[in-house]
C-alpha cells in the first residue's frame, strides 16, 4: 500500500490518501454485502461500480463532513426491488464500515440501474 505524501511536505505525491483508503475501504465493505446479497436472490449482474466522494470539515484536524456514494448497476435482469434492497440492508445493517463513517457524519447514497435513478437515502444503523 503507497499512501500519499503531499509534495509540500516533502512527498512523491503518489497513491491514495489515508482518508481515500477510507472511501475505499467503504465501497470494498458495501460491495461484498450487496454482490453476496445479489448472488444470494439469483440476479444476473453484467457490472457493478460504486464511487465515493466526501467532503472535509475545514478545521483541525480535517474530517468527513458527508460522504457519498453511488451505486451503478447494469444487467438486463436484474429485479429494481431486490436491488434497491441490497444497497439499502448493506447500508442500514451490515456494512461495518459504513457504520463507523455514520457515527461521524451523513453518508448518502444514490442508486442508478441501467442508466436510470432507482432510490437515493442515508445510511442509518439502530
Amino acid at each position: 500500500m503507497v499512501i500519499h505524501y503531499f509534495f509540500a511536505s516533502g512527498g512523491l505525491n503518489q497513491g491514495a490518501s489515508p482518508k481515500e483508503y477510507v472511501l475505499q475501504g467503504l465501497s470494498g465493505c458495501t460491495g461484498m454485502d450487496i454482490v453476496y446479497y445479489l448472488k444470494k436472490h439469483k440476479q444476473e449482474l453484467l457490472s457493478f461500480e460504486i464511487s465515493t466522494e466526501a467532503d472535509l470539515t475545514n478545521t483541525t484536524p480535517k474530517y468527513f463532513a458527508e460522504v457519498r456514494v453511488h451505486f451503478n448497476f447494469l444487467g438486463d435482469k436484474l429485479d429494481p426491488e431486490i436491488v434497491k434492497s441490497s444497497v439499502i440492508k448493506s447500508m442500514t445493517k451490515y456494512c461495518g464500515v459504513s457504520y463507523m463513517i455514520s457515527r461521524v457524519c451523513p453518508v448518502k447514497y444514490k442508486i442508478e440501474l441501467n442508466g436510470v435513478a432507482l432510490a437515493e437515502g442515508q445510511a442509518k444503523f439502530d
